[in-house]
């Protein structure tokens, strides 16, 4: 392939610019991604010195950045800058209660906040400190958990949760946080087993919830298992929504029901804490018919997180070295591919969405299936056999024994 080619001669070229002795330093899924991204700023043409030098620039930028896994901010940093550079209320904080107090002589709780000290499958925890704490005022949404026997004990031992719409407010020269409604809270199998079991139904079978009896009681709740995560549009307005789509198992078995729960307005960046094949789980759920729930006013949202395995090689995203199509393996996300196309199908619209395609590439070492929706479905409809391309953020699945991209 000629695009792989120029990957290797540029990895080669910007090592030396950045005086690197080796060339793997350079992630392979980043320099193909960044490259593709400079030939389409310049689609009528640009010279091989000016490709190198904004790969340079963009790496530099990359190399320095406090989080190169931005889609979740690990540390409370940002809110301790001078210079107005505050992160924007979409952006999705991993944290951890690291108290939990009410002020004297009120009814008002606050919980003090750390840095999480985790990272993504595969990467190193936050190069900067994620010591620093913040307090932050809890929403009164938050009070009856914090109020209710039932969830004794839930806020103690680094709770970790995410928020999303964080602000800060000076108050007697020291900042603190405002209350969000928007809020997931981290389940752990063994530690929250009896909570997993009143509000869910769920047991814990060698480590992983399984549904075996009614709830204690009923507020709307849902458990299921996420496949599928969906983002609408790109900036968060009121009118953005973003969607997960999950495996609802009946109780006793039988074939699962695919919903959809959907993440509206300030609260859309709240999908991005679900990853496929973790547990989500809502109370006092919004029903808007009967395939999708929303996250509503009132609405609590858990994640109990996947223990499945990934090889680091798979689950490192823009880090990643190169992976090829038989490296792939069921259940790893954010992949990123040079694969060469064999087919496009014609249009299958399928479960309300008008635009369905597969496409079946190869990159030498094996052949897949991959199905796209809505717009990509229309972009892919003019590639033809034999052509190059770089496919950006698949998962992969398995299907009848069939490792499967979407």
């Amino acid at each position: 392939m000629g695009f792989e080619q120029t990957l290797n001669e540029l990895q080669a070229e910007l090592a030396t610019c950045i005086q690197s002795d080796n060339r793997e330093s350079i992630p392979w899924s980043w320099l193909a991604t960044t490259v593709s991204m400079i030939l389409s700023d310049h689609s009528s043409g640009v010279s091989r010195p000016v490709v190198l030098a904004e790969l340079e620039y963009a790496w530099h930028r990359y190399s320095s950045s406090e989080e190169q896994d931005s889609a979740v901010q690990r540390t409370l940093g940002g809110f301790f800058h001078r210079n107005n550079t505050a992160p924007g209320l979409a952006a999705l904080f991993e944290l951890r209660i690291a108290a939990l107090e009410q002020l004297a002589h009120t009814s008002i709780w606050m919980w003090r906040l750390s840095g999480s000290d985790s990272a993504p499958k595969g990467m190193k925890p936050p190069r900067h400190s994620s010591t620093k704490q913040m307090s932050a005022f809890v929403h009164q949404r938050f009070y009856p958990m914090i109020e209710s026997a039932e969830f004794e004990g839930f806020f103690s031992d680094k709770r970790v949760l995410y928020l999303t719409g964080l602000r800060g407010t000076a108050s007697e020269e020291v900042l603190k946080l405002l209350p969000t409604t928007a809020a997931v809270f981290v389940l752990e199998a063994e530690r929250d087993a009896r909570l997993l079991g009143e509000f869910f139904g769920a047991e814990v079978v060698d480590g992983q919830p399984v549904l075996t009896k009614d709830p204690a009681f009923d507020a709307g709740q849902v458990w299921g298992v996420v496949d599928t995560v969906i983002q609408s549009g790109e900036e968060p307005t009121l009118s953005h929504c973003a969607m997960v789509e999950i495996n609802v198992h009946p109780l006793g078995g039988g074939q699962p029901r695919l919903m959809a729960v959907e993440f509206r307005g300030a609260d859309a960046s709240l999908a991005n804490a679900f990853h496929r094949g973790d547990y989500l789980g809502l109370v006092c759920a919004v029903t808007e018919n009967s395939d999708t729930l929303s996250y509503g006013p009132q609405t609590l949202a858990f994640v109990l997180p996947s223990t499945a395995k990934v090889p680091e090689a798979l689950a490192t995203g823009l880090r990643s070295p190169r992976v090829w199509l038989s490296q792939v393996l069921p259940d790893t996300s954010q992949l990123t591919l040079l694969v060469r196309v064999v087919a496009v199908s014609a249009n299958m619209p399928a479960d309300g969405e008008p635009f369905r395609r597969a496409l079946r590439v190869c990159d030498g070492t094996a052949t897949r299936d991959a199905t796209v929706w809505g717009t990509l479905a229309l972009r892919v409809a003019g590639l033809r056999a034999g052509q190059t391309v770089l496919m950006r953020k698949f998962n992969a699945h398995e299907e009848q024994g069939t490792v499967m991209l979407n």
